[in-house]
C-alpha cells in the first residue's frame, strides 16, 4: 500500500492556521475591548472608529466562513451535490 504524503507547504499550514486563528480571535476580543473603552474622541470620531471595527470584525468573520465553507476537507463536494 502507497503511504500518503503531505508537502511541507501543507503541513505548515495545518500547523500555523490554529495560532492563527486563535491570534485572530484574540486580536478581535481585545480589539473590541479597547475601542468601546477608549476615552471621548472630538466629534464622531469615537463612532466612526467604532463603525470600522465593527465592519472590520464582520469582514474577518465572513472571510474565515467563507473559507470553512469552500473548504473540501468539511465539506466535500458530494455532500453539497454542486
Amino acid at each position: 500500500m502507497i503511504e500518503k504524503t503531505h508537502s511541507v507547504a501543507q503541513r505548515t499550514r495545518a500547523l500555523i492556521t490554529p495560532i492563527a486563528m486563535r491570534i485572530l480571535l484574540l486580536v478581535i476580543i481585545l480589539g473590541s475591548i479597547a475601542v468601546y473603552l477608549l476615552p471621548d474622541l472630538p466629534g464622531d470620531a469615537h463612532l466612526g472608529l467604532q463603525s470600522l471595527w465593527l465592519f472590520g470584525v464582520w469582514l474577518v468573520l465572513n472571510w474565515q466562513l467563507v473559507r470553512l465553507l469552500t473548504n473540501p476537507y468539511y465539506f466535500p463536494r458530494s455532500l453539497c451535490h454542486c
